[in-house]
């Protein structure tokens, strides 16, 4: 492994990740929001992972997430996200669900698709509606710039 890298906004779960894993290798967690991190200290990457996040992010604070990992992305490097979503006709139970989560920002796949387009000139985005034992509605996007 060349590297990890993990950023969070909640100090807990920093200081809980780096106690568990920083002595495995080459991984390393840190606190703060990709908007105020200097990219001048970061390596490049093959792979950016956004889990579950955007979601929890307003659009400014999406684009700026959107800007770093396309910054900090090697030539030919993907980032990956992964997000409930709002579709047509979907379960009402999913839906339901995805209205109460804690993330105040869910959108539709168009919305994602918006967001995500002035930094990757190439995604793709899959709904997925089987990720959990109920009904509930996934969306991933694999962004590249090749």
């Amino acid at each position: 492994m060349d590297g990890y890298l993990g950023i969070d906004m909640n100090e807990n779960y920093v200081e809980f990740a780096n106690d568990k894993w920083s002595n495995r290798g080459d991984i390393k967690f840190i606190h703060g929001t990709v908007g105020e991190l200097d990219l001048k200290n970061f390596n490049k990457y093959d792979v950016v992972v956004a889990m579950a996040l955007i979601h929890h992010l307003s659009d400014e604070d999406a684009k700026q997430l959107f800007s770093f990992a396309a910054q900090v992305l090697n030539q030919g490097g993907i980032l990956v996200t992964y997000d409930n979503v709002f579709i047509e006709n979907q379960h009402w139970l999913a839906k339901w669900l995805i209205k109460n989560d804690r993330g105040k920002h869910v959108r539709t796949q168009e919305e994602y698709k918006k967001l995500v387009a002035p930094y990757f000139n190439n995604f793709t985005t899959r709904v997925l509606h089987d990720t959990l034992r109920i009904p509930y509605t996934i969306l991933t996007m694999r962004c590249s710039n090749i």
